[in-house]
């Protein structure tokens, strides 16, 4: 079929219109509503009205010109068919006449191929003879050339050839080139750290070895050494007259040399402390000296140099790099490798001259290594001494191994712990094992004790009647102040919408003394829970676990433990956790390890079901080394795209992780889970058991999906994700902080109240007011050119921009429940309350959100938004930020909030402008909003609070009406991650309390 491209030339039928379509120009719609046709005179970008008289003119009263258009069509499209069949008709006699001149051709080809295959044998069997002969000439002169390398005048090719090889096995081009390579640095740089040996320059060793005065008069001077930051003190216990040197630090020519052939610096990191000497009480300087043995350290200071630094009066810090290498024209010792000057080998010395210092005058070399820090990075061959920046690891390197050994050695042990327990040590209660001493109801039920798939002994229980329960008693390990304990267990169920009975209750009176029904849903795969359990009873009190009493529901459980708070903590419960992710002890061993080309993040769609979590601990299996492990909060959204709350890092190590992050206070809201960013020599794994969740990855950084919005896409997998973590309630430490804060709040409260009631302050509303003779109030603001304009407190238009909580269900915000219960509606109800003449329309703005250039998003600007706008607004509400979700996005976001909103106030020099934000994506958004509406002296209204409970969100399962009438459901965690009908009306209540301030 052709294809056209330019303008369109000939009208076309586009059938009934509809809003959120795009149209060619010259295209031909019909208005249901009205019964009229219309056609473009452009092209119509989605989201433009009917009655736009810039795009659309109205083309007939009636749609019988439509019809004749359809009838005229249907002959057009007959006629076509008509001359496509004869085309093809002749398009099959040439194809038939091709391939009999292609076999005809291909049977020329194969005799053709035959006969040179021939000549080629014959061609090869005449070489061959050639080719053995002088393979044996080869053979031959390698032989010669070995036996030439021991003897005298031979050749000697074969060695040149074995000397293009350096240690590491890499061949270089020539021999030539393995030389200039290691003359270069080159070759060095590729030396494995762990293969060079290096000088032992830690302070340590200079304070244990070198003889200064310090040592040698313990009366005057105090000396010591801290081995955390390598620090080197001396104090004066008492006034010492005259200059004398109170330390010196001597190098052997060797390592002198060592460092001056690399062209190195010191780092020189000096404090002083307490000093009163006008004229210095300390100096230092750094001077050669030539040595009698090139490793040895004795020998004399020669010649001179200025002092590098005097510290006088009072307490300072000196940081400073200095030259490794001493002026003077020394010649190369070839034989013992240093400097030498008239038969002396040249060293240098460090020295630090005391100049009559008083009592209590302190100076300290700080920082792993101080004046012996060792090489800057000047030199080409850096790579033999970047450990020389912390110069005691020499001295440490020893002990690396050991402790690694023992590191692994505790790794197994908190592993086999963690597989155990499968929870975090408690430090506010006591740990008991589940042991069923005492059934329920076996006779009238079905119960066993098997070990599952996992090779787990588990708990079986199926209900027929009578209430059956495995249980354990508890009396003797609970006081009688104990007024509650909570209950861990690993547990899922064989019948749909089944649930797990977990109780406490009087082993004396059976389970009847119970005032409440536990009941807890749970999945069909196994997933772990936690329970708290009020204690009705202060005597024969039992836990007992089991099924809900319908029949055929059966449950299997493991793993079960018991926590009770301990004495001192009863007055503060025990924080209530939930388990994110696989359960029990996963070999990832056993597993086929698989790695992933260029991964972007992993997770699963386990999330937070509870408000007020806070992240406690991460487990994750690494087979790589030392690495900062970099995780992210965020959900996925209706398109699969990931939607960030927060990040943060956390250091992992090669094996089992088990990382606690409770100090971090990482909040976790409701719909959300955790998420990594996988280095790619990191594996997941194939064969990874059964769970109730799905596990996620992305492999790519950025997609666009058919409605413009772009970011990392999540996907199912069946690789398993090494990943788990926990989440525990608010700490109390939290708790404390946020009553406390609470209390200065309202403090600030009370005091702006009374402020604004005396009329004295308007911190909150503009500073000038107007009325105008009918009394509506106006506020004074001023565009980019500094024209005054008024707004009017009330408005009489307003424009609405925002994304798919403005838009998400084609008409109205998702996922509100019908278009009368989005923030949209909320708010235009509070407007026509106040104007009832008043004008408000929306507009879709995710396109701009969707671009990565400033250039794109000022086309958005230049069409979308120019077609939106009328100018004479006096109110525009602008929700936009949500869907800035990748890092590509946010390149140029912050200039382009400038754009955006200098080009709302150009267009709408009378209007409010109200930025709402955010519900997704505020943690690395946040900071450009509030930069630029603070510059720009727009107003921010924040919903980001609103958008951390799960009771202002919908569910999955939950159902919205659509404007034809039609009740759908909702199957996606994404659009179930929006507001619901609650945080539609509390968004818009929070616009309206922000509005009414003005009115």
């Amino acid at each position: 079929m052709a294809e056209y491209t330019g303008g369109r030339i000939v009208p076309t039928h586009g059938g009934v219109w509809n809003k959120t379509r795009k149209y060619e120009e010259l295209t031909i719609v019909l208005n249901e509503a009205t019964g009229d046709s219309y056609i473009s005179k452009r092209p119509v970008p989605a989201g433009i009205e009917i009655y736009e008289e810039h795009y659309w003119v109205l083309y007939s009263q009636y749609n019988e010109q439509i019809t004749r258009a359809e009838d005229h069509l249907d002959d057009t499209a007959r006629a076509i068919r008509s001359e496509m069949n004869e085309q093809a008709r002749t398009v099959n006699q040439r194809m038939d006449q091709a391939e009999e001149n292609v076999d005809q051709r291909a049977s020329a080809a194969e005799r053709a191929t035959d006969a040179r295959a021939t000549a080629a044998e014959t061609l090869s069997n005449q070489n061959k003879a050639a080719l053995e002969q002088r393979m044996s000439n080869i053979e031959a002169r390698q032989e010669a050339n070995v036996k030439a390398s021991t003897t005298p005048n031979a050749d000697y090719a074969a060695e040149v050839v074995d000397a293009r090889v350096d240690a590491l096995d890499k061949t270089y081009s020539s021999l030539g080139g393995h030389l200039r390579a290691i003359e270069t640095g080159e070759a060095v740089d590729s030396i494995p750290d762990r293969k060079i040996e290096r000088m032992n320059l830690s302070g340590k060793r200079f304070y244990e070895e070198s003889d200064y005065y310090a040592k040698r008069n313990p009366e005057d001077l105090a000396f010591s050494y801290r081995a955390e930051d390598d620090a080197f003190t001396m104090t004066a216990l008492q006034d010492v007259d005259g200059d004398r040197i109170l330390y010196a630090r001597f190098m052997t020519p060797k390592e002198y040399a060592q460092l001056y052939r690399h062209d190195g610096n010191f780092h020189i990191h000096v404090e002083t402390e307490n000093v009163v000497n006008d004229s210095g009480a300390f100096k230092m300087c750094y001077m050669p000296m030539k040595c009698y043995e090139p490793d040895k350290e004795d020998g004399f200071i020669f010649g001179g140099s200025p002092f590098l630094r005097t510290f006088k009066n009072g307490s300072e810090i000196f940081d400073q790099n200095i030259p490794v290498r001493i002026r003077g024209d020394f010649a190369w010792d070839e034989e013992n490798d240093c400097l030498a000057d008239d038969g002396r080998y040249i060293s240098a010395a460090f020295l630090v001259y005391g100049n009559s210092p008083r009592e209590g005058e302190t100076i300290t070399f700080k920082g792993f290594g101080s004046i012996f820090e060792g090489i800057g990075f000047n030199s080409r061959v850096t790579s033999l001494y970047q450990n020389m920046l912390k110069a005691d690891v020499f001295d440490l390197s020893g002990r690396v191994d050991t402790l690694e050994e023992k590191e692994e050695e505790s790794s197994d042990q908190a592993e086999e712990i963690h597989r155990r327990i499968g929870v975090n040590a408690y430090s506010d209660c006591d740990v008991l094992d589940f042991g069923p001493i005492y059934n329920f109801a076996f006779t009238d039920s079905i119960g066993e004790i098997v070990t599952d798939e996992y090779g787990d002994e588990s708990f079986t229980l199926e209900y027929v009647n009578n209430s059956p329960m495995y249980s354990t008693d508890l009396t003797s390990r609970l006081q009688d102040s104990c007024g509650e304990v909570i209950v861990e267990v690993t547990a899922r169920t064989y019948a749909d919408n089944g649930k797990l009975r977990v109780q406490l209750f009087d082993g004396s009176k059976g389970m009847s003394h119970s005032s409440h029904s536990a009941y807890y849903p749970v999945t069909k795969e196994y997933k772990r829970y936690q329970f708290r359990l009020v204690r009705e009873n202060s005597d024969n009190t039992f836990v007992g676990i089991g099924p809900e009493h319908i029949e055929g529901n059966k449950v299997q459980f493991k793993d079960v433990k018991i926590l009770i708070p301990h004495e001192e903590s009863k007055q503060m419960p025990i924080l209530t956790r939930e388990f994110h992710g696989y359960t029990g002890y996963v070999d990832c061993s056993a597993l086929e390890a698989v790695t992933i080309e260029d991964p972007i993040l992993i997770g699963t769609d386990d999330y937070a079901v509870a408000d007020g979590m806070y992240l406690d601990t991460i487990e994750f299996e690494s087979n790589y080394g030392n690495f900062m492990g970099q995780f992210r909060i965020g959900c996925i959204d209706q398109y699969g795209l990931f939607q960030e709350v927060s990040r943060f890092n956390l250091h992992c190590r090669r094996g089992r992780n088990y990382l606690k992050a409770d100090r971090l206070n990482i909040s976790v809201p409701a719909g959300n889970g955790v998420f990594m960013v996988l280095p790619p020599e990191i594996a997941l794994y194939r064969g990874q058991p059964s769970y109730w969740f799905h596990n996620l990855l992305s492999r790519t950084s950025v997609t666009i999906n058919e409605n413009g919005y772009s970011g990392n896409p999540l996907q199912e997998t069946d690789l398993f994700i090494p990943l788990r973590y926990t989440l525990r309630e608010k700490s109390w430490q939290q708790k404390f902080s946020e009553l406390e804060e609470s209390a200065d709040d309202l403090e600030s409260l009370t005091a702006r109240v009374n402020v604004l009631e005396t009329g004295s302050a308007a911190e909150d509303v503009d500073k000038v007011q107007l009325f105008d003779p009918d009394g509506v109030k106006f506020h004074l603001t001023v565009d980019t050119n500094g024209s005054l304009h008024t707004i009017r407190s009330i408005p009489k238009k307003a424009l609405f921009i925002g994304n798919s909580l403005l838009f998400g269900f084609t008409t109205f915000g998702m996922a509100a429940s019908d278009s009368q219960h989005d923030y949209y509606h909320y708010v235009t109800e509070f407007l026509k309350s106040k104007n009832p003449d008043v004008v408000t329309k929306k507009a879709y703005g995710s396109n701009w959100e969707s671009q990565t250039t400033s250039e794109g998003r000022q086309e958005w600007i230049d069409n979308t938004m120019e077609a939106s706008v009328d100018g004479d607004e006096d109110l525009v509400v602008i929700q936009l930020t949500d869907n800035v979700n990748s890092e590509d996005r946010r390149v140029t976001y912050q200039e382009d909030l400038y754009t955006m909103i200098t080009a709302f106030r150009n267009n709408c020099p009378n209007a409010r402008i109200v930025w709402l934000a955010a519900w997704y994506n505020s943690t690395p958004d946040w900071p450009y909003i509030v930069k630029a509406v603070e510059d720009l002296h727009i107003d921010l209204v924040d919903i980001r609070d609103i958008s951390l409970l799960a009771e202002n969100k919908n569910v999955i399962g939950g159902t919205y009406t659509t404007d034809s009438g039609e009740v759908k459901t909702i199957t996606s965690a994404g659009v179930a991650s929006h507001p619901g009908d609650l945080g539609m009306y509390r968004i818009a209540q929070r616009l309206i309390e922000h509005l009414e301030k003005y009115m």
